[in-house]
């Protein structure tokens, strides 16, 4: 009698467990937001067209965003404050607009306006973006607009969040995005409407 009493222990025990592990690992992959800087200070683009046209935009790609990301701090005189940005590999699926530095089916790195931090021994992350700027989640497709920065020796997300749209319909916390700024939510859907899976390119 005593050994099955342990048993059922021993399994309860187990089963406790792996209920906890399941519950801490879906606490992990939740992301909260703390807003650095005001979306205030970016000057926002009035149509597609004026974004396209911008010099400043050196690269337009089609393209995956991989698992391989890390933090960079920024210094340098173009901010007056120091501060930190994701470094984050993608594979470029298309090509639209090319400065000759990057090629089809290779990978580049760009910067993502925002900062992701581990919450530590506490389940989660939390993501600290400037400029309403929310990552790119892995696996997902975007339309990035992006600027070479020479002492960084990499290519911006320009314009913050107006250089980044998702088109497969999967980032679903770009939708928050959408919802609370309107000019976004117009840009993406010009984005869509030339380059979204519909559009027969």
């Amino acid at each position: 009698m005593m050994k099955k009493r342990l048993t059922v222990s021993v399994l309860a025990t187990l089963l406790l467990a792996s209920v906890g592990t399941i519950l801490y690992s879906i606490e992990d992959n939740k992301i909260s937001i703390k807003e650095v800087h005001a979306s205030a200070w970016v000057i926002p683009y009035n149509s597609l067209q004026e974004l396209e046209k911008d010099p400043k935009v050196n690269v337009i790609v089609e393209g995956t965003v991989t698992e391989n990301t890390s933090p960079r701090k920024i210094t340098g005189n173009q901010s007056p404050v120091n501060y930190n940005a994701m470094l984050t590999e993608i594979k470029i699926d298309k090509i639209i607009k090319s400065d000759g530095k990057i090629d089809n089916n290779k990978t580049v790195f760009i910067l993502e306006p925002t900062f992701l931090e581990d919450n530590g021994i506490l389940p989660g992350k939390t993501e600290y973006p400037m400029f309403d700027y929310l990552k790119a989640t892995p696996g997902r497709k975007y339309i990035f607009y992006l600027a070479w920065n020479d002492s960084q020796q990499a290519y911006w997300v320009h314009g913050a969040n107006q250089g980044k749209y998702n088109i497969d319909g999967k980032d679903q916390r770009e939708l928050i995005t959408e919802s609370n700024i309107e000019n976004y939510h117009n840009l993406k859907k010009s984005v869509l409407e030339k380059y979204g899976p519909d559009n027969g390119k």
